[in-house]
């Protein structure tokens, strides 16, 4: 994921759901303490649900989404550090139309 770039589109083409948090710290917490990429949804997706009401670890903001759902690349940071010393790159992304 590393080679892309704003404009480009993702296709997850999962078999089953998938899920991302609406929540920064919670993605860097998942991503582990080693050098990853996390996705960032910019605005409101027209295709996730949240479970928060739902979940015993409602502070997650966990969103279900399809397996087969297509985002647009919006940006691409640059790799830098978070709050638990991994290196991150951050890609921004949106629902592909």
């Amino acid at each position: 994921y590393t080679s892309l770039k704003a404009g480009d589109s993702i296709d997850c083409n999962l078999s089953a759901p998938a899920s991302w948090s609406t929540n920064r710290q919670t993605s860097e917490y998942f991503g582990g303490s080693h050098n990853h990429i996390t996705f960032v949804h910019l605005g409101t997706s027209q295709n996730g649900v949240s479970v928060d009401k739902i979940s015993s670890c409602s502070g997650e903001n966990e969103v279900l989404v399809s397996g087969k759902q297509k985002y647009k690349v919006v940006a691409v940071s640059p790799t830098e550090y978070g709050n638990f010393g991994a290196s991150q790159t951050y890609i921004y992304v949106e629902d592909a139309n």
